[in-house]
């Protein structure tokens, strides 16, 4: 069994880079010390870094965690990958996107199931903009990257 609890900060890249600020919690079964996979969900706040009109949304993700901790020891680096869809709470209109987050960091662990997990990922992330052209009202799907600090605890 295995619960993470993560909070993360992240600058956007790119022309619809996003900043972003992101609360996560995954629910998974540690399979060995070494790897673990769950499911998770949160909340997630962005707001495109480079774009000439406001925008800011609120986003809902459901994914896949994939886990591996390199060693078992107090101090281990590990390497996660989440996959999976969002959908953007503000506008219930638009289709879910689809979001790929790979993270490299250090578990720094207080007992056998309890540790901190600080890591620096690359999120990228389906989104719908409209043009900045207001001739046009249909939303185009772009990519948005962000590069994303995350700290989390594990139990």
């Amino acid at each position: 069994y295995l619960l993470l609890i993560e909070n993360s900060a992240g600058l956007g890249t790119g022309d619809y880079g996003m900043n972003m600020e992101k609360f996560s919690i995954i629910n998974g079964y540690r399979f060995n010390p070494y790897i673990s996979l769950g499911i998770g969900t949160g909340i997630r706040y962005g707001t495109l870094s480079n774009y000439d009109v406001g925008f800011d949304n609120f986003y809902l993700p459901v994914f896949a965690d994939f886990r591996v901790n390199f060693i078992n020891r107090k101090v281990t680096p590990y390497i996660s990958l989440d996959l999976g869809s969002v959908y953007n709470l503000s506008d219930s209109d638009e289709d879910p996107g689809v979001f790929f987050n790979p993270t490299i960091g250090v578990k720094f662990k207080f007992t056998q199931r309890m540790g901190l997990n600080i890591g620096v990922g690359y999120d990228l992330q389906t989104i719908s903009c409209y043009s900045s052209n207001y001739y046009y009202d249909d939303p185009s799907d772009e990519v948005s990257g962000t590069v994303c600090f995350n700290i989390g605890f594990s139990f």
